[in-house]
């Protein structure tokens, strides 16, 4: 899952700077004994007139500020917060539904079938088959929907520096073990050599 600073971004782009975002995901829930119990995947369009990621409930705010400080990812910290920890379960499989979900909402967004512009949000229940239409609306005091077309006048919801790639890469370094790293620099060796091989 991206980072949480990513989405509250997300919302800024598309209000603040009028730049339609289509957003997804999915998420998979299992039986103890590791059965699939359900699997619900997710696509809405944020626009001006379509509730943010915080109104539908896929952003929390406050979680911005802990995720900035690397707290999500922090087993020490959600166990005393008695959060819940982040699911790490193989959704590839899957994956092909929220692409087609996401490609619905893009072609809805540009080319208007049946003259109904952009969706509402929408969830699909793999369990009972069920196509839902959120009913969540923009809350009146949203501060994303409020800061429509306020551009670079807009409250800054994550600090930009163009050192990010170098700091992204540092996080990742020491969150990932030794051996995932190492597994990780066989696999690079190996695409330069295949690509060596093609080129």
């Amino acid at each position: 899952m991206p980072p949480w600073w990513t989405f509250g971004t997300s919302d800024t782009i598309a209000y603040a700077d009028l730049i339609p975002v289509i957003d997804g995901g999915i998420t998979l829930d299992t039986f103890d004994d590791g059965r699939m119990r359900n699997g619900i995947w997710r696509a809405h369009t944020l626009v001006p007139g379509r509730p943010c990621m915080a109104c539908i409930g896929q952003l929390v705010p406050g979680d911005v500020a802990l995720d900035k400080l690397e707290l999500l990812d922090d087993f020490e910290y959600i166990m005393g917060a008695n959060r819940e920890a982040p699911s790490r379960q193989n959704v590839a499989a899957l994956s092909a539904s929220v692409s087609s979900a996401l490609l619905a909402q893009f072609v809805s967004l540009t080319a208007h079938p049946g003259r109904r512009g952009v969706p509402a949000p929408l969830r699909y229940i793999l369990s009972t088959h069920l196509l839902e239409h959120s009913p969540a609306i923009s809350g009146p005091y949203c501060p994303y929907e409020n800061a429509t077309t306020t551009g670079d006048r807009r409250t800054p919801i994550a600090e930009h520096r163009d050192d990010w790639r170098t700091t992204v890469a540092t996080r990742a370094a020491k969150k990932r073990p030794l051996r995932l790293r190492a597994l990780g620099k066989l696999e690079e060796f190996v695409q330069r050599a295949i690509n060596r091989t093609v080129g």
